[in-house]
């Protein structure tokens, strides 16, 4: 299981918004989650650890771009809400829906092996 203390991690910046957001996890998946993802070179170019209830989605760097709280919901697992870093000397701001999806994404390839809808 990665954690904060495997690469670099600097916190997320003053500049955040959070939004609502509807992501189900199975059990096998959230396992998945928890195990997190360490970049090897720097083609790889995200780190992830999960804390507590939390998914942290960072750069390559370092810098915290994505939070993911996550609550267990009978059997299965939902992403509630997502914090976005929103500072333009970090990343540039895209449109909420293409952080989410972009989330998606990241979810998908590097942790989970299949896509969320």
């Amino acid at each position: 299981m990665v954690t904060k203390n495997d690469w670099n991690f600097n916190p997320m910046s003053s500049k955040r918004i959070t939004v609502g957001i509807d992501i189900v996890f199975s059990s096998s998946d959230y396992q998945k989650l928890r195990n997190g993802f360490l970049p090897i070179d720097f083609g790889d170019r995200w780190f992830i650890f999960f804390d507590i209830d939390v998914l942290n989605i960072c750069q390559w760097n370092g810098d915290l771009i994505y939070q993911l709280k996550i609550m267990k919901i009978g059997r299965l697992y939902k992403g509630l809400t997502l914090t976005i870093a929103q500072d333009d000397k970090i990343k540039p701001i895209l449109r909420i829906d293409k952080e989410v999806a972009t989330v998606k994404l990241l979810i998908s390839k590097l942790l989970i092996g299949k896509y969320l809808y």
